[in-house]
């Protein structure tokens, strides 16, 4: 291991600010917010195939229980998560009308679109790592500036530049998180048992 790497790679797990732990929990969170963003992409391509598709739906909200969704109800949480400006304070008692459907949305429903609507900055944060590696295997330097949406809760509310090092520090030692942070243990545990 070179003299870089060594001093690359060494990030003191007892200094991590909020705006650490956030970066690594989403880095943790990834393939579970992939995999539910691509579920839309499939349900729009499969209808217009002609085919159905349905996505098992395993929320990471303690109490929340698992849904089936169709290509249908999976199309239309990703409007209402368009048109919803914030998921958290929305008035979900009032029903949507689309296509001509009155849809009701329940607790579930909505931690489902407030997951889409995460998508462009969640989308943004994993392109950034990409560009932070190939950035850095090609000797060149990379910043990320990182704004959380306005509707984000406010303990993840951050407005930084995070240097494309950082980055992929927090990146390879993301899996250190999970040995303090109760929040994500149940979401690695969750996701863990969705796959089983």
């Amino acid at each position: 291991m070179s003299y870089n790497s060594i001093s690359y790679f060494d990030l003191n797990l007892k200094t991590l600010t909020p705006l650490d732990k956030f970066v690594m929990r989403a880095f943790v969170e990834e393939p579970y917010l992939t995999n539910i963003y691509q579920s839309i992409n499939y349900a729009q391509q499969l209808k217009m195939l002609g085919k159905t598709y349905c996505y098992k739906y395993v929320p990471l909200d303690p109490g929340l229980y698992p849904k089936i969704y169709d290509q249908n109800e999976l199309i239309d949480l990703a409007f209402i998560a368009t048109i919803v400006d914030n998921p958290y304070t929305y008035d979900y008692s009032k029903p949507f009308y689309i296509n001509g459907r009155v849809i009701f949305c329940d607790a579930v429903d909505q931690s489902f679109i407030i997951t889409l609507k995460g998508k462009q900055f969640y989308d943004s944060l994993f392109e950034a790592l990409e560009m932070a590696k190939n950035y850095r295997t090609t000797g060149r330097y990379y910043c990320y500036y990182l704004r959380t949406p306005f509707w984000f809760p406010p303990y993840e509310q951050f407005n930084a530049v995070i240097p494309g090092q950082k980055l992929i520090l927090l990146w390879y030692n993301k899996d250190y998180i999970i040995n303090g942070d109760d929040h994500v243990k149940s979401i690695l545990s969750k996701y863990s048992r969705k796959n089983d």
